[in-house]
């Protein structure tokens, strides 16, 4: 028997939401599966869910990120987590991170 976190279950409820918000808003079926996969990766990198992230916890992945990956798998892992922080009323991104003059 398989049995979920608390932390697990909070980032399940809030995915959900996030894909919700997503399909409402629009985007395009390659917007919700690159913003739903940024989220995704975030919280395999992290333990906690995406609503406790500190902008230090964001400042070491976008550094680790950019080390390995391509300028646009950055961009759209940020844009994802913005998505999900600003339709869930998360403010910890918008204040931390800006790359390469893109805020």
């Amino acid at each position: 028997m398989f049995i979920l976190t608390v932390a697990e279950t909070t980032l399940n409820i809030l995915y959900e939401q996030h894909l919700i918000n997503l399909t409402l808003q629009g985007k395009r079926p390659a917007a919700i599966d690159g913003y739903s996969r940024a989220v995704r990766h975030n919280s395999n990198y992290f333990d906690p869910s995406p609503d406790s992230l500190t902008t230090a916890n964001l400042k070491n992945h976008f550094n680790s990120l950019i080390q390995t990956h391509s300028w646009n798998t950055v961009k759209i892992d940020r844009n994802g987590l913005q998505s999900a922080q600003s339709a869930l009323s998360i403010h910890v991104l918008n204040s931390c991170i800006c790359i390469e003059g893109f805020c």
